[in-house]
């Protein structure tokens, strides 16, 4: 039997992904395509003897997926894997390869129509309204489809075939028809804007029906599933109830933002009672409980609320808050705030031309399964110490949330671990990578936060080389900024400066946060054309040394006036302060770069920004600063 070449992958990827409002359909959207994919390479394996050159696959592993139940791929993010596939087959003749292809895509609306069956069965309660169950029992079109090509193999070498293979795969991918969508006179999807909205075809009649009907439904007002004003169309509806088939809550934007902050205040005994309370109110079946912990919440549920049981539980959970509040603000020295940050970041990372040199060495293919393990093993448990949760990790691509005080830590973790993956130094290597973070509100969209952060991606790979990062900060207010730099130095700088202002380095001292607005205030005041001039820049060195001396402060005691006049001249490890924190920021050539004093000041805005927004303490500083009267 004729051995072919083929390729084959899932389009489209990433918009399925990120057509997400809740963190549970960006797991369910990122679980189905895993589902999906191994289904049909499975099938391949059966079937057609089908043997695949990228990625490889462990034994049993397409197998353990592709049959396991698909809530089970929805709690374990072990079953993330690559959307797409390269190796050989076996068929009769070119007829039978579209025979084989042409049968992938009916079973993807097999399984699509599985899913609808699970929600049904699950869900029932829910759904067993006016037009929800009728469009449940009806399913919508796989919202996905496998696209492939495949050639007769003329030789036995895998890069000659690979490289054929790809040619033929991206044309066809180019090329595909794009099917026409006649719409409907309704309102379009609130979370994908791409279908319209599930309910009657007519306009009055859907606005009648919405407004009337399913904004109603006891279990609609609780949130349960859907926001009372949320208007989705079937492919999003059921991504939403199906990961509902998950019993392991995935974690919301507010329990992402608050991980840090919770584990510390956990350890404070003023703080178990507000715990106590909250914990309570998760059994009355509350929609998003750790949203408690915030309290423009609490009040916002209070004057929201209908059921006066819930309302009692919402106002002793804020008089729990309150007592913690008092307490906290009475102790000036305890290094956390009295809630967590209400920002979080997502992660996006990609490997630059990876495509090209794992087919010039297959080897490489096995160091992305052991990259992609290891950043399962550091950040795939919701109890890690940082807070993260993984959603995508695919070869040398994935996709995490995390608190925003944890977002260094993993990023510059990440890169460490590639560069030790692949022994890469960053500089001159073929293979590096690059990020892109965003940083956003937990009350905003989380699919435009992620877009954000693909914008942010995008940036980072226009670096000459690549190998960077982009940071992009969206505020509450819908303000945006970056900052973007190759790994190494510059970023090792940025996370330095906030951990001196947050008070984790230096054991007796830290940063006041007024220093980076300072600094940055000095630098924007600066002509541009000057940069050039080494006099200039170590005038400017000295001048920020100086601003730096002011803003260092006794980290137990940073308001305290007591013995501070001359306590920058302390010894800590045989130097001054000031020398052992310049040292540390690499002051000598962090400011005397031959860089525009506008690219450090995004650097020190962003650093401003991420320590005031924190759920740490940090202090603006006052007069009585160290060095302040010098």
């Amino acid at each position: 039997m004729p051995k072919y070449t083929f390729s084959i992958g899932l389009i489209p990827v990433q918009d399925f992904i990120e057509e997400a409002t809740r963190c549970r359909d960006l797991r369910a959207g990122s679980a189905l395509l895993s589902w999906f994919t191994a289904s049909s390479l499975y099938y391949l394996q059966n079937t057609h003897n089908a043997f695949f050159i990228i990625p490889r696959f462990e034994d049993n592993e397409l197998e353990t997926i592709a049959q396991a139940d698909f809530k089970k791929l929805l709690d374990d993010v072990e079953y993330s894997i690559p959307n797409r596939a390269s190796g050989y087959l076996e068929a009769d003749n070119e007829a039978n390869l579209n025979d084989i292809f042409h049968t992938l895509n009916e079973k993807l609306l097999d399984l699509w129509q599985t899913i609808y069956d699970k929600v049904i069965a699950a869900h029932r309660t829910w759904i067993n309204t006016s037009y929800l169950f009728s469009y449940f029992t009806k399913p919508s079109l796989c919202p996905v489809q496998l696209i492939g090509v495949a050639k007769q193999a003329t030789t036995d070498n895998d890069l000659e075939n690979l490289s054929i293979i790809d040619t033929e795969y991206a044309n066809i991918k180019l090329t595909r028809p794009i099917e026409p969508w006649p719409g409907l006179p309704i309102p379009k999807c609130q979370q994908c804007g791409k279908r319209e909205a599930i309910g009657p075809e007519e306009f009055h009649d859907w606005i009648q029906w919405f407004k009337n009907k399913l904004s109603n439904e006891l279990w609609v007002k609780k949130e349960r599933y859907i926001d009372q004003k949320e208007a989705l169309c079937p492919t999003c509806l059921l991504k939403r109830f199906s990961s509902y088939l998950s019993k392991p809550a995935f974690g919301s934007t507010s329990e992402i933002a608050g991980r840090v902050w919770l584990n510390r205040a956990k350890t404070i005994e003023e703080f178990k009672a507000l715990l106590a309370d909250i914990e309570e109110i998760k059994q009355m079946d509350f929609p998003d409980p750790d949203s408690l912990f915030f309290k423009s919440s609490i009040n916002r549920y209070i004057s929201e609320e209908k059921d006066n049981q819930i309302k009692k539980q919402l106002e002793t959970i804020l008089n729990s808050r309150k007592k913690y509040e008092s307490f906290i603000n009475s102790k000036p020295n305890i290094a956390i705030k009295n809630e967590p940050s209400s920002y979080l970041a997502v992660l996006m990372f990609d490997g630059d031309n990876m495509g090209r040199h794992v087919k010039e060495n297959l080897e490489n293919h096995n160091k992305l399964v052991s990259f992609s393990k290891t950043i399962r093993k550091a950040y795939g448990k919701k109890d890690n110490e940082i807070g993260s949760e993984i959603f995508y990790i695919g070869g040398d691509e994935g996709l995490l949330l995390a608190p925003m005080e944890s977002v260094f830590k993993i990023a510059l973790n990440i890169q460490k671990f590639f560069n030790d993956t692949f022994n890469s130094n960053g500089k001159n290597s073929k293979i590096t990578l690059s990020m892109g973070v965003a940083v956003f509100d937990r009350e905003r969209p989380l699919g435009a936060a992620i877009r954000l952060a693909r914008q942010a991606l995008a940036k980072a790979k226009d670096l000459k080389d690549k190998n960077g990062l982009t940071i992009a900060v969206q505020t509450a207010s819908g303000n945006v900024f970056s900052s973007t730099a190759h790994w190494g130095p510059d970023w090792q700088r940025v996370s330095n400066a906030v951990n001196y202002i947050s008070g984790q380095s230096l054991d007796q001292y830290r940063l006041s946060i007024g220093w980076a607005y300072e600094v940055e205030k000095y630098l924007e005041s600066l002509p541009d054309g000057q940069w050039g001039k080494e006099s200039f820049r170590n005038a400017v060195k000295d001048e920020i040394k100086r601003i730096t001396k002011r803003k260092i402060q006794e980290k137990d005691n940073p308001a305290s006036g007591e013995n501070v006049k001359n306590s920058y001249d302390n010894r800590t490890q045989g130097k001054r302060a000031i020398d052992t924190l310049w040292e540390a920021l690499d002051g000598d050539n962090w400011f005397t770069k031959t860089l525009k004093g506008r690219v450090i000041s995004e650097q020190l805005h962003l650093i401003a920004f991420l320590c005031r927004e924190s759920g740490y303490r940090v202090t603006e500083g006052t007069n009585k600063e160290i060095g302040a009267e010098e």
